[in-house]
């Protein structure tokens, strides 16, 4: 899809009744209060050593789940950070994981655990009881990155991107029967929200398993390309509407020669990257770089990595569930860190409950070890 046509459909998207509004965009400073740290340097019980910590979520009778990439397992916390019981495991038997890609809790309290590697969904009960094993019956399974339960259905929306196919059409989500084996829709092309098909470039960063996705509202998921292109598409999962949030920018990255990549690479500058395909090689430059998105019923939280020189400037723009933004601030000078030794995804902001709890994944908690840090904030004065 050229700008041309890209730029009309975003017009009609930017002025169409519940797509972003940034008129109201307030001062705000994120208050954070620890209530809970789970996860220890030393200790007798493994159940409390993490290797990478990959998701965290809340569970629906109030314990907290979360996973570890080292042993792929899904260890079950109560609300006081006490290990209950744990499921999963390395291995390619029934409720074992070569990778747990995602994890999604259903409102019914299912918990589904993607695992593009195997190509299969294994749902559990809250109480750790191995319930079924899906097989995804479709093409590229190895780049599926989120699966979503349609509320009120069994059916189910996948993410992946089928650029293997032979006409890429960009689509990313995908619904799929509740056998998870007929694809019955596909919504959410990226070539209409963050890339132009026809620049060989944006085709081929358009191509890798590289986004982020969330559900917020009461039926809404927001998905964004790990490059920032300064704005999410966003999909109703009831209505099937799509719409924009956020003000999308053409100068989201800068193209460089290949054959100076070396050079830039060994320099203090931080920023930069590189994707091949079996035609080209592309050296660039990334604006930014969103590094996680979180949602709850109210609010929409979109955070940022913006390189400048030899640094990474976290930053977070909030949104509400229809879509106005509420703020935007930057996070370098906050008490708690949103990252560390300059780099990204060593602090993930991973969850936010419904009670706006911020749950974040510290990578390096004092300088050690990993931790699942719990935070009471004033998210709520910004819908007040």
């Amino acid at each position: 899809m050229n700008r041309c046509v890209r730029s009309f459909i975003l017009f009609l998207l930017l002025f169409s009744p519940f797509t972003y509004r940034g008129l109201h965009a307030q001062s705000f400073n994120l208050d954070l209060n620890e209530i809970l740290t789970i996860g220890q340097e030393y200790s007798e019980s493994s159940e409390y050593l993490f290797g990478t910590i990959m998701h965290i979520r809340k569970l629906v009778n109030g314990n907290i789940l979360v996973t570890d990439r080292s042993d792929n397992t899904l260890r079950i916390f109560d609300e006081n950070g006490v290990f209950q019981f744990q499921m999963g495991g390395r291995g390619r038997g029934p409720g074992e994981f070569h990778e747990i890609t995602s994890v999604e809790v259903t409102d019914d309290g299912e918990i589904l655990v993607m695992d593009r590697f195997q190509a299969r969904v294994t749902v559990f009960s809250l109480a750790g009881e191995l319930l079924t094993t899906k097989m995804l019956g479709g093409e590229n399974m190895a780049v599926t990155q989120f699966i979503y339960k349609k509320p009120n259905t069994d059916q189910f929306y996948v993410g992946y991107k089928e650029f293997g196919a032979e006409k890429d059409t960009g689509h990313f989500f995908h619904l799929f029967d509740e056998k998870l084996q007929k694809k019955q829709s596909q919504h959410l092309s990226v070539f209409d929200y963050f890339f132009d098909s026809d620049d060989p470039f944006e085709f081929a960063i358009s191509r890798p398993p590289t986004y982020r996705s969330v559900r917020f509202g009461e039926s809404n998921i927001a998905l964004s390309p790990t490059l920032y292109t300064g704005s999410l598409a966003i999909f109703n999962t009831i209505t099937l509407e799509e719409n924009l949030f956020g003000d999308s920018i053409d100068d989201f990255y800068q193209l460089y020669d290949w054959e100076t990549r070396e050079r830039h690479q060994q320099s203090d500058q931080v920023g930069f990257a590189s994707i091949s395909d079996q035609r080209s090689h592309f050296f660039f430059w990334q604006k930014g770089n969103t590094y996680s998105l979180l949602g709850n019923r109210q609010l929409l939280l979109h955070f940022i990595g913006f390189p400048e020189g030899d640094t990474i400037r976290p930053h977070l723009i909030i949104y509400s569930a229809q879509g106005e933004e509420l703020a935007s601030l930057s996070l370098e000078d906050h008490d708690i860190p949103f990252l560390r030794d300059n780099m990204l995804m060593t602090v993930i902001p991973a969850f936010l409950d419904d009670d706006h709890r911020l749950y974040l994944a510290d990578m390096y908690f004092d300088d050690s070890y990993p931790v699942v840090r719990v935070f009471e904030t004033n998210l709520g004065e910004l819908l007040e």
